[in-house]
């Protein structure tokens, strides 16, 4: 039987990856939209299988777009990140970024 969360997550991949994201951010992206709260980014790191140094110059490349929100938790070193779960905003944030950085 087939994993619906590893399908579901291969389709998200597939689909910002056709919106022009490159594969680690197309998988971050999906990572943490299927995750239920802020994840550390040593976590995707392990998830993901790329070392702590992509998975930061990613998250920051993806930060800029608007579509995930990077926490500090008080008493711990770790940087996380959340993504809100609303589909269709974060579709709308990244037009928009992308709007106003490439066309304008």
């Amino acid at each position: 039987m087939d994993d619906p969360v590893k399908e579901f997550t291969d389709l998200l991949v597939q689909i910002w990856k056709a919106h022009g994201l490159d594969d680690l951010s197309a998988k971050v992206i999906a990572l943490l939209y299927s995750e239920p709260s802020e994840i550390s980014l040593e976590d995707i790191a392990k998830k993901t299988g790329y070392s702590l140094a992509s998975i930061s110059n990613t998250v920051k490349a993806i930060e800029k777009l608007g579509l995930i929100t990077r926490l500090k938790k008080s008493k711990s070193k770790k940087v996380y990140v959340f993504m809100e779960k609303d589909i269709c905003s974060l579709k709308r944030k990244w037009m928009q970024k992308v709007y106003q950085t490439e066309i304008l």
